[in-house]
């Protein structure tokens, strides 16, 4: 992969970290903060003046709905393997996505991973459209941030909504699974177990 192509794609999983980020920022504990006590109508009184989820935005809302399941992260990864080989031969598509401008959403970077012919082949060839493929991207990393802020104890589970909560577990019970995934079988990435 050429350092130009490293950087793009470094670029582009920057920024989906960033806004996932942002919206796990809602459900964990800041410092100054104590959790409301005792059970809370559906008014919220005791709540204070803890932050509202980031899942009023439609494609937040959407990701707090997705599940993964090992049917999803097995076709995930087939096609991410197949599409990151693809990327890397050609590396015109990349820049043909990039000339497109930023996607109003997840439904718009699905529509346009799956006009690219190669690309489209790859996902089609895996099992899985181009919106759930990002759907389960964005979710495989807001799990692992949440992985990681829970180890750290940085995580209020009272905050996560219950499907991105049974996504961190999941997470947690197939990690070594997940980041051979994420890199493919000949990438390595530094600190993780080979």
């Amino acid at each position: 992969m050429s350092l130009k192509s490293f950087a793009s794609h470094r670029l582009v999983a920057f920024s989906l970290a960033l806004s996932i980020g942002s919206a796990l920022a809602c459900y964990s504990d800041k410092p100054g903060t104590t959790p409301a006590k005792g059970p809370q109508g559906a008014g919220g009184s005791g709540l204070g003046l803890q932050p509202l989820p980031a899942t009023h935005d439609t494609a937040l809302r959407e990701v707090d709905n997705f599940a993964l399941t090992p049917d999803i992260i097995d076709r995930w990864s087939h096609a991410k393997q197949s599409m990151d080989s693809l990327t890397m031969a050609n590396p015109e598509i990349v820049k043909h996505l990039r000339s497109q401008g930023v996607p109003s959403g997840i439904g718009e970077m699905g529509s346009r991973i799956e006009a690219e012919p190669l690309l489209g082949g790859a996902l089609k060839k895996a099992h899985i459209d181009g919106h759930t493929y990002m759907l389960a991207t964005i979710a495989l990393q807001q799990a692992i941030h949440g992985y990681q802020l829970k180890q750290t104890g940085k995580l209020s589970t009272l905050k996560v909504p219950p499907v991105i909560m049974s996504n961190i577990d999941y997470v947690s019970g197939h990690l070594p699974q997940i980041m051979q995934a994420m890199r493919g079988p000949t990438k390595t990435m530094p600190g993780l177990p080979h």
